[in-house]
């Protein structure tokens, strides 16, 4: 109770959890996942962070936007009597018998067929992201039906990479000193020792012109050792 489905939990919370009531572990699955050598041996005595993880602020990682999808089905170049089969067919003959039949030029042609084709025909299902509630649609939607895709995701960085950006510092800075320097002004009449006062105005003021000067930084660049971006994403 109080633990939904698919919801991370730290080694403290866990072995509280458990030494409560052992019973409770067949419902936990660790987040790490085993790393792969190059001949994709899994290697068991060695554990890894789970990619899909952000253990910093123990959540997962949200997709920004899903940029392309790529339906698996039977009609590729492994099942007889499809288009992409006579035409992978023809291209290995035509180059079998001295480039005869069937050249690059035939392929893009009927490839841009095909596309044409999938396009009239509504073969090619839609998709629609909505990073806020990170449901994916698809038009037209599956029925009574399972197949394999390929998904290809912006996904946002970890936690422990943007800090180490120059610019997410200095931005950072320069927000509190925007929210002191607003705290700041609501306080008067107080003399500090010595005979200094609270200059709240000047740290506002200070702030809000960092924080221009970095935006503006962003837009041109960076620190000059990026290129500007070309899409924004708030």
């Amino acid at each position: 109770e109080g633990i939904t489905t698919m919801e991370i939990v730290d080694k403290a919370t866990y072995d509280l959890l458990i030494d409560f009531d052992p019973t409770l572990s067949v419902y936990f699955k660790e987040s790490y996942q085993k790393p792969f050598t190059v001949q994709c041996e899994v290697q068991e005595n060695v554990s890894t962070f789970n990619n899909m993880f952000d253990y910093d602020v123990m959540d997962y990682r949200k997709v920004v936007d899903v940029i392309a999808f790529e339906e698996g089905s039977t009609t590729g170049v492994n099942t007889l009597f499809s288009v992409e089969q006579t035409m992978a067919q023809q291209s290995f003959h035509a180059y079998s018998l001295g480039n005869y039949g069937f050249d690059i030029l035939s392929w893009h042609t009927v490839k841009d067929w095909i596309d044409t084709r999938e396009k009239m025909f509504a073969t090619r299902r839609d998709i629609y992201f909505d990073p806020r509630t990170q449901y994916l649609r698809l038009i037209p939607q599956p029925r009574n039906t399972q197949f394999y895709g390929l998904l290809t995701c912006y996904v946002e960085k970890p936690l422990r990479d943007l800090i180490k950006e120059k610019w997410v510092l200095e931005y950072a800075t320069a927000l509190c000193k925007i929210m002191w320097g607003r705290i700041l002004t609501k306080i008067t009449g107080v003399s500090l020792p010595g005979g200094g006062s609270l200059n709240g105005d000047g740290v506002l003021s200070e702030g809000i012109e960092e924080k221009k000067t970095l935006e503006e930084l962003l837009m041109d660049g960076g620190f000059g050792d990026t290129d500007p971006p070309l899409m924004l994403v708030m």
